[in-house]
C-alpha cells in the first residue's frame, strides 16, 4: 500500500470516528434536555431556560418553572441563558426583556390531558409551576409587538432575580 493510501485511510477512519463521537453526543444531549428537570414537561426551544439554582445548572422548559424551583428549594437564582421567543435563538440574561402573564403559555399548551377530579370531571387548575408564562425576547421591539398582540407586562431578569 502506498503512503498517500495509508494517509488516506486514516482521515478516513478519524473522520467516521468523530462523526460517530458526535452522532453518540447529540442523542446524549438531546435526550438528556428533552424534559424539564423540574415539571417534566417538555423543554420547549421557543422558551428554554437554564439557571443556576443554588450554584447547581439546570435546564427548564420556560423561566417560570425556574423561579418556582427556586422558590420552591429556597435557592439563589441565577439565570444563565433564555431563548428569544421570537426567533428561537439564545439570549443573555442582561440582555433579554421579558413578558410576564401574557395570554401565551408553550407549557400549558403541550398538556396532553384534562386533570379530572375522584368523579371524572374537570379539576379547577389553582396552582401549575409554568404560570403566569414568562417569554423572553431580544429587543424590547419585539416584546412590545407581543404584548400589544397577547397582552402581559414587560420587565428585565433583574426584576426577577435581584440582580
Amino acid at each position: 500500500m502506498s503512503r498517500t493510501g495509508a494517509v488516506t485511510g486514516l482521515i478516513v477512519l478519524v473522520g467516521i470516528g468523530v462523526g460517530l463521537l458526535y452522532v453518540a453526543w447529540r442523542l446524549t444531549s438531546t435526550t438528556a434536555e428533552a424534559v424539564c428537570e423540574v415539571c417534566n414537561r417538555p423543554v420547549h426551544m421557543e422558551t428554554r431556560t437554564v439557571a443556576l439554582i443554588g450554584g447547581e445548572r439546570e435546564v427548564f422548559c420556560c423561566p417560570t418553572c425556574a423561579v418556582h424551583a427556586a422558590q420552591q428549594a429556597g435557592n439563589e437564582l441565577e439565570f444563565v441563558k433564555f431563548t428569544d421567543y421570537a426567533t428561537g435563538w439564545p439570549v443573555e440574561p442582561k440582555d433579554a426583556f421579558l413578558v410576564r402573564g401574557s395570554d401565551v403559555n408553550p407549557c400549558l399548551a403541550h398538556e396532553p390531558e384534562v386533570l379530572t377530579d375522584m368523579e371524572k370531571q374537570p379539576a379547577a387548575i389553582t396552582f401549575d409551576r409554568c404560570a403566569p408564562s414568562i417569554l423572553a425576547f431580544a429587543t424590547r421591539e419585539a416584546a412590545e409587538d407581543f404584548i400589544r398582540e397577547h397582552g402581559g407586562e414587560l420587565f428585565r431578569t433583574e426584576d426577577l432575580t435581584g440582580r
